[in-house]
């Protein structure tokens, strides 16, 4: 009903502005044809057959619709009641060309149905039933008829016209929700490829604050030094594939996201591997293991089932959660407990889990955007993640469907 409200108040010409100037007029008409002389007025059904021609006018200033029906009904007491009175008929080609016009333009289906058949069978009733021929009725007749199909003519034009507009709502709202998509993805792979290094700089120039021993020091440095190069050439990657995406779409590909294999956590890009293939993963978990003990914590890795029976693309997720893991553990775990790595291939599934104790210092700030990316990957992949706080102990667990027919993956 609300849709019906917003379509005559946008297009009636003027809105209740016109409706009023029209009431207006319609209560003018019949005050003139009182005080005129033509219309004998001496009790109260004169002054009933006098304005009931005008009443349409008089409920169009309530609403389009109470001016439609006030017409309909109008129109069938005409017809039943005074079908053979030329001069009461004389005051009806006014709202027989407004009327009918509206209600064709702007009425719903369903009003304009019931309006239209309304005057198409009162019509040819009278002309089949009356035996007086009067100009009167057949020139409301044809003005009625007439006035329908303009209506209707321009209701297509305006049905097209909010059709083309709902289109553009609806293109302006993809590209809203694309962009926004863009900036989720951005945000998610600025803090797959950046937010490792940066962790990993914060993490130790706090570990130099408490080093006395000068080569340690030098040491802890060397690897800011080197995260923050990284770091660099991470930011170039990534910028370099936005710039290449518009032609990439152009072609109907999506762009890869930048690889950041060479950082802190996994070392060498040539040992990982861009195809993360069974070996480099359980490369990458052992690289991880040792950058978290080289920070001070003891770690326990276990690497249970045949690795190569996972695809590929659920490696590349296990590979960037493992990542993800990692940062997390330097960030907010504490040295002082036990940090627990299991990867395990079933025969249904592989799953990924950690467990490590949250440190009670001053946490590093975190805008949960990691685990946001990860719900999102293995939702994707229609696997399933879960991550919570055990009496302080930080568990996170991710686990992926393996084929039915497995054959092994290298």
């Amino acid at each position: 009903m609300g849709k019906k409200r917003n379509s005559f108040k946008k297009w009636f010409p003027l809105g209740p502005y016109l409706r009023i100037l029209i009431c207006a007029f319609g209560v003018f008409f019949a005050i003139s044809d009182a005080t005129s002389g033509l219309y004998p007025v001496h009790d109260a059904a004169s002054v009933f057959n006098l304005f009931l021609p005008y009443l349409p006018f008089i409920f169009l200033g309530l609403s389009l619709a109470a001016g439609i029906l006030a017409w309909n009904i109008v129109f069938v007491t005409m017809l039943i009641f005074y079908g053979d009175s030329s001069m009461d008929w004389l005051a009806l080609p006014l709202p027989a060309v407004l009327f009918p016009l509206y209600c064709a333009y702007l009425s719903p289906l369903k009003d304009l149905v019931i309006s239209l058949s309304i005057f198409v069978s009162g019509s040819t009733a009278y002309f089949a039933l009356s035996t007086i021929s009067s100009p009167v009725q057949g020139i409301v007749f044809f003005l009625g008829f007439f006035s329908y199909f303009i209506g209707l003519i321009l209701r297509r034009f305006r049905l097209q016209r909010e059709r083309d507009q709902q289109k553009i709502i609806s293109v302006q709202e993809a590209q809203l929700q694309a962009r926004n998509e863009e900036r989720t993805r951005l945000a998610y792979e600025l803090h797959d490829i950046v937010a490792h290094e940066v962790t990993v700089i914060a993490m130790q120039a706090r570990r130099a604050q408490f080093v006395k021993d000068p080569e340690s020091t030098a040491a802890i440095l060397t690897g800011i030094g080197d995260s923050a190069s990284q770091a660099l050439e991470d930011l170039r990657k990534l910028v370099t594939v936005l710039k290449a995406e518009k032609n990439d779409s152009l072609n109907g590909e999506l762009p890869s996201a930048p690889q950041a294999e060479e950082n802190l956590l996994l070392g060498d890009a040539s040992l990982s591997g861009e195809t993360t293939s069974a070996l480099a993963l359980t490369y990458d978990l052992h690289k991880i293991s040792d950058a978290l003990e080289n920070a001070g914590f003891t770690v326990t890795l276990t690497v249970d089932g045949d690795v190569s029976l996972i695809p590929l693309v659920s490696r590349q997720a296990l590979r960037r959660t493992a990542r993800e893991i990692g940062t997390n553990v330097l960030k907010h775990g504490s040295p002082e407990g036990s940090v627990k790595i299991d990867l395990t291939v079933g025969q249904r599934n592989v799953t990924l889990s950690s467990e490590n104790v949250i440190s009670h210092n001053e946490p590093v700030s975190s805008s949960l955007t990691g685990l946001e990316s990860m719900k999102a990957r293995f939702h994707d992949l229609g696997g399933t993640s879960s991550y919570q706080n055990d009496h302080g102990v930080w568990k996170i667990q991710v686990s992926l469907p393996l084929p039915k027919t497995v054959t092994k993956a290298f």
